[in-house]
């Protein structure tokens, strides 16, 4: 039979999750949060946890439970930010359009409106956030990781290159020829991959 939810013990291991998660906000190290006393006020000088590791796993847990309970709220409330964005990119939209003709309501004629700039920025605005709360950017960063660890692969490749030929005795004439064929080699790969 599994022990209840408000047991007196899972509410007690609960109680010493939280206090680790505390600890190590603070900036405690595992080992530290491991040594504190599990209630001191009270009198219990009994170390928090048995060693580093069973803290380590304690705020683990702790950390992976709060994620799993604010993980529906969180996606709901993001839900909810991009319909009021969407709202708003909606109420603004009319005013970013061209010059355009108007009826006044007060005299009947026809007035002509200027596109509001200001009504532009603020729609740029709304869709930098969206885009953002969405993760649409997000690609790009990881693009541009991804290139620069590529180079950095390629630079090492190139060293180690030099290195083995400079070991071998290969002249330094002879070097410059051979990474200047694998140069072309790659720059052909990358045309041919896109």
């Amino acid at each position: 039979m599994a022990e209840a939810r408000n047991s007196p013990r899972r509410i007690s291991a609960r109680v010493k999750r939280l206090r680790a998660v505390q600890l190590k906000i603070a900036g405690a190290t595992y080992q530290q949060i491991a040594d504190t006393p599990t209630d001191a006020a009270n009198g219990d000088m009994r170390a928090l946890y048995p060693n580093r590791q069973r803290a380590f796993e304690a705020v683990d847990a702790a950390l992976k439970e709060t994620a799993k309970e604010t993980e529906g709220s969180a996606s709901e409330l993001r839900e909810l930010e991009l319909q009021r964005l969407d709202s708003l990119h909606m109420s603004l939209w009319p005013a970013t359009r061209p010059s355009r003709a108007v009826n006044c309501e007060q005299c009947g004629s026809t007035l002509w409106r200027d596109t509001d700039l200001q009504a532009i920025g603020r729609v740029l605005d709304v869709m930098k956030r969206r885009a953002s709360l969405a993760g649409l950017d997000a690609a790009d960063t990881t693009d541009e990781r991804l290139v620069n660890v590529l180079q950095q692969q390629v630079d090492l490749a190139s060293q180690a290159m030099l290195g083995a030929m400079e070991k071998a005795g290969i002249p330094a004439e002879k070097q410059r020829e051979v990474m200047g064929h694998a140069a072309a080699l790659l720059r052909e790969a990358d045309q041919a991959r896109g």
